[in-house]
C-alpha cells in the first residue's frame, strides 16, 4: 500500500485513529526509513566482522602488496554482503515503535499501518543494502589512496596477506559503524526536537 492510499484510509477511519493521520504518517515515516538504514549499516559491520574473525584464525600466509589484497578483500566482503542481504523482522520493527502508535490506533488501524510501515522499513533496508554493497565493492580504490597502500611485497610480518587483509576489513568495520552511527545521531537529534 502506497503513503497515499494509507492516509485516504486513515482519513475515512477517524472512529479507528485518535491522532491526525499526516503527522502520524510522517514521523513514523521518518522513524522506519533511519531504522531500516541504521540495521543495514550495523548488519554490514556483524558480516565483516566474521569475515574478520576469518582472517585473523587463517593461515599466516605470503607476503602480499597492499593494493592487492585491498582490492581482492572489497570484492571478497562485497560478495559476502550481496550473498547475506538482511531481512527485515516484524519483532524487530515493533520494538522500535512507541506506545504513542498504540494509543493512537485502533486494532484494526493499526495493522494495516503495521503492514505499510514493514513494507516501507523492508523497502528502505533493501535500498541500504545496495548501496552498502556497491560502496563496499569500490572502496578499494579510496582505501588505497587514503591508507597510502603500495604494490610493494614487504618481506616481513606486517605484510603477509592475512594481516593486510584483516587491517583491511576493520577500516571497512570502521566505515561501517560510522554510517550508522552518523545517521542514528542524526535520528536522535531530529527526535528531541519533538
Amino acid at each position: 500500500m502506497e503513503r497515499l492510499e494509507l492516509e485516504r484510509w486513515l482519513n475515512q477511519h477517524p472512529d479507528l485513529v485518535h491522532t491526525d493521520p499526516s503527522i502520524l504518517l510522517n514521523e513514523y515515516e521518518k522513524e522506519a526509513r533511519d531504522h531500516a538504514y541504521c540495521d543495514a549499516w550495523t548488519h554490514a559491520e556483524r558480516i565483516a566482522e566474521k569475515s574478520l574473525r576469518g582472517f585473523e584464525s587463517g593461515f599466516m600466509g605470503y607476503p602480499a602488496g597492499d593494493r592487492f589484497v585491498t582490492r581482492e578483500v572489497c570484492q571478497k566482503v562485497a560478495r559476502e554482503l550481496k550473498e547475506n542481504e538482511p531481512v527485515l523482522d516484524d519483532q524487530e520493527t515493533e520494538l522500535w515503535l512507541k506506545e504513542l502508535l498504540l494509543e493512537s490506533l485502533d486494532p484494526e488501524a493499526r495493522k494495516i499501518f503495521l503492514l505499510w510501515l514493514r513494507d516501507l522499513a523492508s523497502s528502505e533496508e533493501h535500498t541500504a543494502w545496495s548501496t552498502i554493497v556497491r560502496y563496499t565493492h569500490r572502496s578499494a580504490r579510496s582505501l588505497i589512496r587514503e591508507e597510502g597502500m603500495t604494490d610493494d611485497c614487504e618481506w616481513d610480518l606486517d605484510h603477509t596477506y592475512k594481516i593486510v587483509a584483516a587491517r583491511v576489513v576493520r577500516i571497512l568495520i570502521a566505515k561501517f559503524h560510522d554510517h550508522a552511527t552518523r545517521r542514528l545521531a542524526s535520528h536522535n537529534r531530529r527526535m528531541s526536537m519533538h
